[in-house]
């Protein structure tokens, strides 16, 4: 950005005479001129003000005060390697459309492509005067091979300049701001020593696609990927990708994990460049099985939160599984292991309220695929009920007769005890 400006005085006439160049500061300029009239200023600044030029008459002296409405911006973008740059300014007054420079072509490539232009009139400069020699037979022909003239290869750090005009302010010269910027995808960060200047770096990405041997894409697998001071856990969902975006350059470590499942890569260190968008497969490969089924009432009413174990039985003993049913009754006893035979039952833990199930147990063998349909019934553990009884008598005992009720552990005390006589 430009902090300073000049003044040009031309003494108004038939043939206009510059007189004079004055540097302007801040604030109030006198200037002595030698000669009274009228006189034509012209700024000439990195500002642009309100008019090109300004009139100034000697004999109606007053203060000519020159406002700047927009500034010559400029800027300076440096990339490690060579990119297509396109630099976009936005306006905080929405209205205002969007300036878009560029693409931009790098300093380093117009002082290759200046390099090969000579290069290029050097050697028809050489074609031109080898033909004039011939043309004259004066001399022998030179047989020396033609001179190889080479550019110099284009190699990083590549710098982008790039100038806009733009309104800003007003600036009060009493208070002090500070100059950030930020795009989407990039870490930029100011350059010590100077004011106003950027040093920008491109983000990247990484995405994961994850799917079966069959190629269908797996949800429900949990990628870690980690490296340097980033950390993330994500699920995939039903498309089987994951993609992590604003990555800084460097290495990082990702490992996929799901029961029932083993991945090609298991696990893997990756290096990321700056800008770099990584594309990494994953195969998920099927190593053991579900079983899927429901608990429900006698009456089909779904039973909600009935714990449900999977017992391995033989030489498959060590092994077990065990789940909890949804709000539908149903549950997913994960991790089966194929060739294995397991019986699924209702766990004796956790069920309080269960107070037996039909059937007692489910046996099942594990092949190559997934098992559907064990529905088991539950019965709930009932601890209310209705007791009723007749007696035979006439009706002119009622009223002198009652019926107790003991607790088989206490026959001492009845717990409840009903006159027949209010029965009536």
């Amino acid at each position: 950005m430009c902090v300073a400006s000049a003044q040009e005085f031309f003494q108004d006439g038939s043939k206009p005479e510059n007189v004079g160049v004055y540097n302007l500061s801040k604030g109030v300029n006198r200037f002595c001129l030698s000669k009274p009239g009228v006189y034509k200023v012209t700024p000439r600044s990195c500002h642009q003000f309100e008019q090109d030029f300004y009139t100034y008459d000697t004999s109606a002296p007053s203060i000519l005060t020159l406002t700047a409405v927009r500034h010559h911006m400029t800027g300076l973008i440096t990339t490690d390697k060579m990119l297509d740059v396109t630099v976009t300014i936005k306006s905080s007054i929405e209205s205002e459309p969007a300036l878009v420079l560029g693409p931009l072509r790098s300093l380093e490539e117009q002082r290759q492509e200046q390099q090969l232009q000579e290069i290029q009139l050097r050697r028809q400069e050489r074609e031109r005067r080898a033909a004039e020699e011939e043309a004259d037979g004066g001399g022998a022909r030179d047989e020396s091979p033609p001179i190889q003239e080479k550019a110099d290869e284009l190699s990083g750090p590549f710098h982008y300049e790039f100038s806009y005009w733009a309104s800003v302010g007003p600036l009060h010269s009493d208070r002090q701001y500070n100059i950030s910027a930020s795009k989407e995808g990039f870490v930029l960060s100011a350059v010590e020593g100077t004011r106003g200047d950027f040093k920008a770096f491109a983000l990247a990405g990484v995405t994961f696609k994850i799917r079966s041997e069959e190629g269908v894409p797996l949800s429900g697998v949990l990628l870690s990927l980690s490296g340097g001071q980033f950390r993330s856990n994500l699920l995939t969902q039903n498309t089987g990708l994951l993609t992590f975006n604003n990555l800084s350059p460097g290495q990082y470590y990702f490992k996929p994990m799901m029961k029932e499942f083993r991945f090609e890569p298991v696990s893997q260190m990756i290096t990321v460049d700056e800008g770099q968008n990584l594309s990494i497969d994953i195969t998920g490969i099927k190593t053991a099985y579900s079983c899927y089924g429901a608990v429900q009432s006698l009456s089909g009413d779904p039973e909600r939160d009935v714990a449900v174990e999977a017992l391995g039985q033989a030489e498959c003993s060590l092994y077990s599984e065990d789940t909890v049913t949804d709000e539908e009754g149903r549950f997913r006893l994960r991790g089966l292991l194929p060739s294995c035979k397991y019986l699924i039952q209702l766990r004796a833990e956790g069920n309080d309220h269960i107070e037996r199930a039909l059937p007692q147990h489910r046996a099942i063998e594990v092949g190559s695929t997934d098992i559907e349909g064990v529905n088991i019934i539950a019965f709930r553990l009932i601890n209310q009920f209705d007791l009723s009884g007749n007696v035979h008598t006439t009706s002119e005992h009622l009223a002198t007769l009652s019926v107790k009720l003991y607790k088989s552990d206490n026959l001492d005390n009845p717990i409840n005890s009903v006159s027949l006589g209010q029965c009536q």
